[in-house]
């Protein structure tokens, strides 16, 4: 049986550490340890059964503990274990950062979540009498395709009436970075790396 990332997830990581975080999480060393023991194998269990090269995961809590968990190799050819200076590609974590965004600019009043992108931003070639609205692209649930340009010649499409199915959309999300960009008046990677990351990789 084929098991897609986000169900072994959803299901793996419950199993291997939901025990230890029924009380207060991370209340005491002890119980700190047991569940980073539990996040440790749900993670070398995630890589083994997909077949990667290695990963890294972040672990913080609210009482301002953090720590790196790393498995695998950077280079599984030369076996050249992960460090704090191994790079990854930022892939869709992205999408967090323009959700963020978005997020900031309806708590200063310059959009509302309910409001429809062709207002926001009629250049987006959307169906005619669509009601897709911001929320619906944050969430997946626009009906539009998953990676098709925002621009494609003839417009986009809509495969289903938003709000009816979710379905995983790169092409939402840009559309959000467009949205970003218009309301910031600067490209989307200055406006996040300004508001969400404090300017610290503005010129790296």
């Amino acid at each position: 049986m084929l098991i897609s990332r986000r169900a072994f997830t959803g299901g793996a990581l419950s199993v291997a550490f939901g025990s230890q975080l029924a009380s207060p999480a991370f209340a005491q060393d002890s119980k700190r340890a047991a569940a980073l023991a539990a996040i440790r194998s749900y993670g070398q269990a995630h890589l083994d059964h997909f077949r990667l090269p290695g990963m890294t995961l972040g672990v913080t809590t609210p009482d301002g503990f953090g720590t790196v968990l790393n498995f695998g190799y950077a280079n599984a050819e030369a076996r050249t274990p992960i460090t704090p200076d191994t790079l990854f590609q930022v892939g869709s974590i992205s999408k967090l950062m323009n959700a963020a965004m978005i997020h900031q600019f309806a708590g200063e009043g310059r959009l509302r979540l309910t409001d429809r992108i062709s207002d926001l931003l009629p250049a987006i070639p959307l169906p005619r009498g669509n009601a897709i609205e911001v929320q619906r692209l944050l969430d997946h649930v626009a009906g539009i395709p998953g990676d098709a340009p925002a621009f494609p010649d003839g417009g986009l499409w809509t495969a289903y009436a938003p709000g009816a199915h979710w379905h995983y959309s790169n092409t939402g999300y840009e559309i959000l970075g467009k949205l970003i960009e218009h309301l910031g008046r600067e490209i989307v990677d200055a406006i996040i790396a300004d508001a969400v990351l404090g300017g610290e990789f503005l010129d790296r």
